[in-house]
């Protein structure tokens, strides 16, 4: 946990599912001390995290790829699989994370490499700059990259959003209604089971609902 504190900061609000490193007492306290506030994905429904999924499914095609010769060292690997992934531009956003993070893109050793074949000269540092002119240099280059990022963002979502809903409907749900569910299997995530019926007993937002005791069949 201090890792991240000391690299990132202390966020405000900490997404995440109910795994015991995330509900565990020595979790809690540390939150509490520091002002963070919990708050978890639906049980069982790993979709409503679906960002953070998403990016668990990328790293381990990475991570697949790069330890095939080697599955021994796989920790090694994990700070350039890092930096590789947050250099290149979101397809999304079209804005890379270390982009969004820092102001600026990274530089790295391509880039070094082609400075030299390329006969460029690196401009020198401009040590008088004081660091009220860096920081403000660095907020203007932030919040460009955001506006860009949701521009950007906003418009893809939006295209996404029409060619998934293409002929489909909302489908909702009234209380008192039999439903079944399926349930992910706790040993092997690519196996899932459906159960009940059971009863829709409350509905907690468009997507969410409470279901009663559900009875195998």
């Amino acid at each position: 946990m201090p890792s991240w504190k000391y690299s990132c900061a202390i966020p405000e609000i900490i997404c995440s599912d109910r795994g015991p490193n995330f509900t565990s007492k020595l979790t809690k306290e540390f939150e509490d001390r520091l002002g963070v506030i919990p708050r978890f994905s639906t049980p069982s429904y790993p979709a409503s995290n679906g960002l953070v999924e998403k990016w668990n499914r990328v790293f381990k095609q990475m991570l697949h790829h790069v330890i095939r010769s080697d599955p021994t060292d796989w920790d090694k690997h994990i700070p350039y699989l890092l930096f590789a992934y947050r250099e290149v531009p979101n397809c999304t956003s079209g804005i890379s994370p270390f982009r969004l993070m820092h102001g600026r893109e990274a530089r790295d050793h391509l880039s070094v490499l082609k400075s030299f074949w390329s006969g460029e000269i690196p401009l020198p540092l401009n040590l008088n700059n004081s660091a009220v002119d860096y920081l403000q240099e660095l907020k203007i280059n932030l919040e460009r990259a955001a506006d860009l990022t949701s521009l950007t963002t906003a418009k893809k979502q939006k295209s996404y959003a029409h060619h998934f809903n293409r002929g489909k409907r909302m489908k909702e749900f009234k209380k008192g209604e039999l439903v079944y569910l399926l349930i992910p299997d706790s040993t092997n995530k690519l196996y899932a089971r459906w159960t009940g019926p059971g009863e829709i007993i409350d509905r907690i937002n468009p997507h969410s609902y409470k279901v009663s005791h559900i009875t195998t069949r």
